[in-house]
């Protein structure tokens, strides 16, 4: 069990490590969370609405009605309709059609607009339309009946608390990811745990060093994490380079500040590291981790580094 907890914590450094590189991973993130924080705000304005269905009232308290759902009960006259021409966000050109119903509430017609309406042969009956009353723009009627049922508000409560785990999630993964990035991509392991590990080593030889963090900005501050690397120490500095690629870059050490000991989640198990802020070759205070094959390696480049820069 405990080996499979650290194995589960090196993966989530791994893909906290991919998140945190990957720029379409980072762009679909902020578009899920700008189209939930979006869907919610529409769903709050839904929940909050009156979706009650009221009588249709008499002709004189229609206008009291805007945007309330309502029932009217009537018939759709064969003549009096109205097309207007109007836009959509002032950009796109909307053919509207409106058609008279008169209904018991009244002796003047409600406009209707002829749109989720029955087949106009079935129009001759006399039927009950349920829909939105309206108030018109430009050239359509004052007050016209669009043709809906009132939204589903448990359906609109689902979403909505979809729409809040999407943002949750999304918050604490990049919390998360911003707690990993600080620790260098090297996710802490109690020594208990380590200790507990079964994890076999002898099947995949360990790394006799692996370094976690930044380059610094030589090298465009990129950030690696695993990386095989070798150690060279002279009086005035330390270097870490790739192990296979002496000459791809390096990490200068010229004065450790301080030092902590402590055991890491990798591919290859619990391993014992360093957690360095040193002093590079431009004496800017970094951080970095080194992790080691046993615990004897980290004691030994501890032990070189308390002389160099001194």
């Amino acid at each position: 069990m405990a080996d499979v907890i650290i194995r589960f914590m090196n993966r989530l450094s791994v893909v906290s490590y991919f998140a945190g590189r990957n720029r379409p991973v980072k762009t679909i993130a902020l578009t899920l969370l700008i189209a939930a924080f979006g869907a919610l705000f529409v769903v709050r304005g839904i929940l909050d609405s009156d979706t009650t269905i009221y009588p249709l009232p008499p002709v004189s308290l229609r206008s009291t009605m805007a945007n309330r759902y309502v029932r009217a009960t009537g018939t759709f006259l064969s003549d009096g309709a109205v097309e207007v021409q109007s836009r959509i966000l002032g950009v796109i050109n909307r053919a509207m059609r409106f058609i008279p119903f008169m209904t018991n509430a009244g002796a003047e017609p409600l406009m209707v607009l002829d749109e989720n309406l029955p087949p106009a042969g079935e129009r001759i009956q006399t039927m009950t339309l349920v829909g939105l009353m309206q108030r018109g723009e430009s050239r359509q009627p004052s007050l016209f009946l669009g043709v809906m049922n009132p939204p589903s508000k448990p359906q609109y409560r689902i979403a909505g608390l979809i729409a809040a785990l999407i943002i949750g999630g999304i918050l604490v993964a990049v919390t998360l990811n911003w707690l990993v990035r600080s620790a260098d991509y090297a996710i802490g392991v109690p020594q208990l745990l380590a200790d507990l590990s079964k994890r076999s080593r002898k099947a995949k030889p360990v790394p006799f060093l692996l370094w976690f963090g930044s380059l610094g900005a030589a090298y465009g501050s990129v950030v690696l994490r695993h990386v095989p690397v070798s150690f060279r120490a002279i009086p005035a500095e330390a270097r870490l380079v790739p192990a296979n690629q002496r000459d791809g870059w390096s990490v200068i050490i010229h004065r450790t500040r301080t030092a902590r000991l402590l055991t890491i989640a990798t591919s290859h198990g619990a391993l014992p590291a360093v957690h360095l802020e040193f002093e590079d070759e431009r004496g800017i205070t970094r951080n970095g981790t080194v992790a080691a094959s046993d615990l004897s390696v980290i004691d030994s480049l501890l032990n070189v580094l308390r002389y160099v820069g001194q």
